[in-house]
C-alpha cells in the first residue's frame, strides 16, 4: 500500500504542476500579445518629426503616402547625424553645424523627406543658440560702440534688429541705453525667407543657407499668393483692421496673434496683392493646414522669434 500511496501522491503533484504551468503560459501569451500591441502603436521618432513637418504637403492628417525610398537614408547619414548630435550635446556648436550642413548638400538626401527633416530640425536648434545667446560663431562680428551710437543705428549698420543685439549680448531689453567702448558681437546675416505652401514650411535663410525652419498654416482655398515680397511693416501686439472697425490686440476676435510682419509685392509680383502678412495665431492646431484668409500663420512663440531676427525689407519668396 505504501508504494501505491506514493504513486497517487506523485500523480497529484504532476496534475497540480501541469495546471500551474498551463495558467502561466496563458498569462505569458496575454502579456506577449499586449507587448506586441504596444509595439505596433508606438510611433517612431522620425514619424513624429515627419508628421510635424507635414512634408508630403497634404492638408489632411494622413501621412500614409510615404514612398519606399524615404526609408533609405544616404550612406553615412546615420553616422554623420549621430556625430552632429553628440557635438551639439557637448556644446561644440560650430562643428555640429558644419556636419548638419554637410548632410544637407548630399544629393542623395531627399529634400523635405524625413531624414532631411531630422537634419534641418537639428540645424535649427543649433542656430537658435547662435542667434539668441552670446555663443561665438564665424558670422558674428565684434563692434565697439562709438560716441553718438544708439541701438537702432547699430542694428541698421549690421542688418539686424535691436532685439537681436540685446538678446545676443545679454543686455537688459527694458533699457535702451548703451555706452562708448562697449563691445557687441553681432550676427551679420543676409536674410531672406522662403515659404513652401505645399509643405507648410517657412525657411529662414542667410543667403542660400538654411538657418531656421518653422511650421506654418496658409490660406484656405489657395488664397495665399505666390510671388516675391518684402517685409514693409512690423507690428508688435498688432490690432486687426477690419472694414468699419479695429479689433484691438487682446480681443478674442483678433486673429493676428502676437506679431505682424506685413508684406509688399516686389520684383514683378502682382501689386494688387495687398493686406497679406506673416502673423501669429491663437489657434496652434491650424498650423499644418490651409485655414487662414490668405496670410501665413505661425505659432505665437515662433513668430515672436522670427520678428526679433529679421529687419524691415527682408525678402520673402512664396512658392507652391
Amino acid at each position: 500500500m505504501y508504494w501505491q500511496a506514493k504513486v497517487i501522491l506523485g500523480l497529484f503533484i504532476l496534475v497540480v504542476a501541469g495546471g500551474l504551468l498551463y495558467g502561466f503560459r496563458s498569462q505569458l501569451s496575454k502579456f506577449r500579445l499586449l507587448t506586441e500591441a504596444n509595439d505596433r502603436i508606438t510611433i517612431p521618432e522620425h514619424k513624429l518629426i515627419f508628421k510635424k513637418i507635414r512634408s508630403l504637403g497634404t492638408d489632411s492628417d494622413d501621412s500614409a503616402n510615404l514612398t519606399a525610398d524615404e526609408d533609405q537614408p544616404p550612406p553615412s547619414y546615420i553616422r554623420k547625424l549621430k556625430r552632429a548630435q553628440a557635438l551639439f550635446r557637448n556644446d561644440d556648436l560650430v562643428n555640429a553645424r558644419k556636419i548638419t550642413e554637410n548632410i544637407l548638400i548630399d544629393p542623395k538626401l531627399r529634400e523635405y523627406g524625413k531624414h532631411w527633416a531630422e537634419t534641418v530640425e537639428l540645424l535649427s536648434e543649433i542656430n537658435t543658440i547662435f542667434l539668441f545667446t552670446d555663443a561665438p560663431c564665424p558670422e558674428k562680428a565684434a563692434y565697439t560702440v562709438q560716441r553718438g551710437d544708439n541701438l537702432v543705428k547699430i542694428a541698421n549698420m549690421f542688418n539686424t534688429t535691436v532685439s537681436m543685439i540685446q538678446k545676443s549680448n545679454n543686455l537688459d531689453e527694458t533699457n535702451p541705453l548703451i555706452y562708448p567702448n562697449q563691445v557687441f558681437r553681432l550676427y551679420q546675416g543676409e536674410w531672406n525667407i522662403k515659404v513652401i505652401k505645399s509643405k507648410y514650411l517657412l525657411l529662414l535663410q542667410d543667403r542660400d543657407r538654411i538657418v531656421k525652419i518653422y511650421h506654418i498654416g496658409i490660406g484656405r482655398q489657395d488664397r495665399t499668393p505666390v510671388g516675391t515680397f518684402e517685409i514693409d511693416l512690423k507690428d508688435y501686439e498688432p490690432d486687426w483692421w477690419q472694414p468699419g472697425r479695429i479689433v484691438k490686440f487682446g480681443d478674442p476676435d483678433n486673429v493676428l496673434g502676437t506679431r505682424w510682419l506685413g508684406l509688399k509685392a516686389v520684383e514683378g509680383t502682382d501689386p494688387s496683392y495687398k493686406g497679406y502678412g506673416i502673423h501669429g495665431t491663437w489657434q496652434p492646431e491650424t498650423i499644418g493646414h490651409a485655414a487662414s484668409q490668405g496670410c501665413v500663420r505661425m505659432v505665437n512663440a515662433d513668430v515672436d522669434q522670427l520678428y526679433d531676427i529679421v529687419p524691415l525689407a527682408t525678402r520673402v519668396a512664396i512658392e507652391n
